[in-house]
């Protein structure tokens, strides 16, 4: 059997694809008390499963590949950012940027240990397993 081509083409080590997963259930699986559980113990079980390949809505449409090491922080969707003439929440920025309804924005958002600065909320982010 041919190897299948993985994210944007690319063919991953094992030559096999597998199906991309919902960050939410990759969390649940790997620590399933993500959503209030000790922050520390939860990252170094993250950070235990190395650099992993991710889909995230892009700007213009689409989505867009990041890299890196999955991290959760204690902010949720709610978080409030931009000037103070502008502030929006990340929830509304992600309805209004990239038309995605955030359900449950009382989760933890995650960021890539390698970008602290961009968090996105768990459920707009696909895990390439």
């Amino acid at each position: 059997m041919a190897p299948q081509k993985g994210i944007n083409g690319g063919q991953y080590r094992d030559e096999t694809l597998l199906p991309a997963m919902d960050l939410n259930n990759v969390l649940t699986f790997v620590t399933e008390d993500w959503r209030l559980g000790e922050l520390g113990v939860i990252n170094t079980t993250l950070r235990g499963l190395g650099r992993r390949t991710f889909e995230v809505p892009a700007r213009g449409g689409g989505t867009r590949t990041i890299r890196g090491i999955i991290q959760l922080t204690t902010h949720n969707s709610f978080m409030a950012f931009g000037p103070r003439s502008r502030r929006t929440t990340v929830a509304t920025h992600f309805h209004q940027a990239h038309g995605v309804w955030v359900h449950h924005p009382e989760d933890r958002m995650v960021f890539l240990a390698e970008n602290p600065g961009s968090m996105y909320p768990v459920e707009v982010v696909v895990v390439a397993v």
